[in-house]
């Protein structure tokens, strides 16, 4: 069996620590944490364009209703 460094055993002795308490590693938190992170800003960039969606939506609604009322105008 090849030997291996001290910090290579404090790492596996961590891992299997982590791994008998029930928890994710330091390393798998890190990559929750991350994950976690890109969600969220996934998210806010979801409901930025959500937003620019309803206001182009809005302004075409409103651009219409004055394109009617004008024509209704230039009628009487």
């Amino acid at each position: 069996m090849a030997q291996s460094s001290p910090r290579e055993r404090l790492g596996q002795l961590l891992e299997r620590r982590y791994r008998d308490m029930g928890q994710p590693s330091l390393i798998q938190q890190n990559a929750y944490r991350a994950l976690l992170s890109t969600i969220q800003l996934e998210k806010k960039l979801v409901a930025i364009e959500l937003l620019d969606l309803m206001l182009d939506e809005v302004n075409h609604s409103l651009s219409t209703q004055d394109v009617a009322s004008g024509s209704r105008r230039a009628a009487s």
